[in-house]
């Protein structure tokens, strides 16, 4: 496979993060005795195949680190850069609970706790 080859298919599968690309040519130099005579379309197609399973594999996972970002996995399925991360700001305050949402009494137990995460992160790339 030729590097002209094989970043047209990168670029045909839609694979832009570095990590990935780095797992996936790793996986595909193993197997590159049947793939040599295929088109860039047709690698594409392998790669596209190949990160789904990655994908796929990676969500079921919690959190995984790649690159300079974390993979949060569980439903939230999103790479999100360790920069944003560190500027989450995370405060916590109380409030009384209004008393018809518990029996009406003044108690010092009777305050939701509360705690905000905010973060203000813009990537440009």
């Amino acid at each position: 496979m030729t590097p002209l080859k094989l970043n047209k298919a990168f670029t045909l599968a839609g694979i832009t993060m570095p990590g990935v690309r780095a797992h996936i040519e790793r996986n595909l130099t193993a197997a590159t005795g049947g793939l040599e005579g295929c088109t860039a379309k047709q690698l594409a197609v392998v790669i596209g195949i190949h990160h789904t399973a990655y994908m796929q594999g990676r969500a079921s996972c919690a959190a995984d680190v790649q690159d300079d970002a974390v993979w949060i996995g569980s439903g939230v399925d999103k790479l999100i850069p360790l920069e944003a991360l560190k500027k989450i700001k995370i405060t916590k305050s109380v409030e009384p609970i209004p008393a018809e949402r518990h029996s009406g009494r003044d108690w010092p137990s009777s305050q939701w706790s509360i705690t905000s995460y905010k973060m203000d992160h813009t990537e440009r790339v």
